[in-house]
């Protein structure tokens, strides 16, 4: 045989009941497969967090009140994290899953709501002046008129950018419709105000080509 897989069968195990011989092995194959590694396997991944799964109830705490639990219709964090790796049945895996992503949904909301709200009561940032002088010699470098929409967009950030709070907003527009102009005119009044600018693209093809438009 090419790799063998086998099981030692232990003391314990060969004293299972008589009239439950496969008891042993029942208790051992139960629960969770664990992906292998280069250097631990799927049976010894198990044999490690085997052992860490009865001290769940008391390193766990629960997020939500018992009302709360009921009317969202899901299962106790600690029977989640006991469930997803020993599962009774398909119901109870089903109900492990729920309950963990939900808490993932929950929790990078909760992260971003904090993140709003230090920006906007916590944080401060420079304020930006766009004097008419400003605006005049920006537009003087694009070859081209700002359309009414860009302009409009261009007068939104302008405000943005004039407050000591940090500016947070999505510039919205389809394909060719200029939003890059957008952003640079709002680099460009940054510089302006004698700081510095970071212009991010995606890809680094994307940012080859915003270099090179952008330094024309």
């Amino acid at each position: 045989m090419t790799n063998p897989k086998f099981l030692v069968v232990d003391e314990k195990t060969s004293r299972a009941d008589k009239s439950r011989p496969s008891e042993g092995l029942d208790e051992y194959f139960s629960g969770g497969v664990y992906p292998a590694s280069a250097n631990l396997s799927s049976r010894q991944i198990k044999k490690i967090i085997g052992p860490a799964l009865g001290n769940l109830y008391e390193l766990i705490n629960e997020f939500y009140d018992d009302g709360f639990l009921k009317k969202a219709e899901i299962i106790s964090r600690k029977d989640a994290f006991n469930w997803i790796h020993l599962p009774p049945d398909e119901q109870k895996l089903a109900q492990a899953k729920r309950r963990l992503k939900y808490d993932e949904l929950f929790l990078m909301q909760l992260g971003l709501a904090l993140r709003r709200y230090r920006m906007q009561y916590l944080s401060s940032a420079t304020a930006m002046v766009c004097s008419d002088e400003i605006d005049r010699r920006i537009r003087k470098r694009f070859p081209f008129l700002l359309t009414e929409d860009q302009n409009n967009a261009i007068a939104e950030i302008v405000k943005d950018m004039s407050n000591s709070k940090p500016m947070n907003r999505l510039l919205q527009g389809d394909v060719g419709s200029g939003k890059t102009v957008v952003a640079l005119y709002a680099a460009l009044l940054a510089v302006a105000n004698k700081t510095q600018v970071a212009i991010m693209a995606p890809t680094e093809i994307l940012a080859g080509q915003h270099f090179l438009s952008i330094e024309k």
